[in-house]
């Protein structure tokens, strides 16, 4: 599936390929160099992932961390493709404007710690006997800096506000009525409808016209129970005396 998918991402190079003969005078030279900067971008990106076998791993286990994170938390993809679609392009054009020096001077410290933070997480996997103690878990960090759990928690907030204001009369019911939590963050309880109590049965007791004292509304008749078992031996004694 994989090489296929690779192969998938330079067939859709073609459609910009004839996309960009279309045009005509100058505007033909700038578009089909954007056709050719597309296709040469995935076939690089195919060279460089897909040959050798170790590197080849990265991006399907990257892609089954982020469908991991998704299925945690469901408002991870759209975050993710508003900040890597619209945020980090806009800023890396934006930094590449004053210069390239700009850019590498903002953009080399930030990947030098996303690199170390990856190196520690694999060797925390494989081998932490070689790390630090302190290094060894990423415990000693504040949980914001760790798990997303917290924001997660603020955006459950902020939507069950969002439910209870702008919800349809059907979710204001439910809400109202305890089916989702206060807080927004759980797992919707259903409550069960509550049955009023009924006193044990003591079959010590005394009892008048074959019923139990306190089941007024479910009588139980001892009587019929024993008048019915006693027909149905009947009826089984004759058949097998024919």
């Amino acid at each position: 599936m994989f090489p296929l998918t690779l192969g998938a991402n330079i067939g859709t190079t073609v459609t910009a390929i004839l996309a960009a003969l279309t045009q005509e005078g100058k505007s033909l030279e700038l578009a089909f160099q954007v056709a050719l900067c597309h296709l040469f971008f995935n076939i690089f990106g195919i060279l460089i992932w897909y040959p050798i076998p170790l590197l080849r791993k990265a991006p399907i286990n990257l892609a089954k961390f982020l469908g991991n994170t998704t299925a945690k938390y469901r408002w991870f993809a759209l975050v993710y493709l508003f900040l890597m679609f619209f945020i980090f392009p806009a800023l890396i054009f934006a930094l590449s404007i004053p210069g390239w020096y700009v850019l590498l001077a903002v953009a080399g410290p930030i990947a030098l710690i996303i690199a170390f933070i990856l190196t520690v997480n694999a060797l925390q996997t494989r081998n932490p006997t070689i790390l630090p103690d302190k290094l060894r878990s990423w415990k000693w960090l504040p949980l914001w800096m760790r798990s997303l759990e917290p924001l997660d928690n603020v955006i459950g907030k902020v939507a069950h506000k969002c439910t209870c204001c702008c919800g349809d009369d059907s979710t204001k019911r439910e809400l109202k009525a305890g089916r989702y939590s206060p807080d927004g963050t759980e797992e919707p309880t259903v409550q069960q409808d509550e049955q009023p109590d009924k006193p044990p049965i003591h079959f010590d007791e005394p009892y008048q016209n074959g019923t139990i004292p306190g089941y007024n509304d479910d009588t139980i008749s001892l009587d019929s129970n024993v008048e019915q078992n006693d027909s149905y031996d009947n009826k089984a004694y004759e058949k097998s005396e024919l």
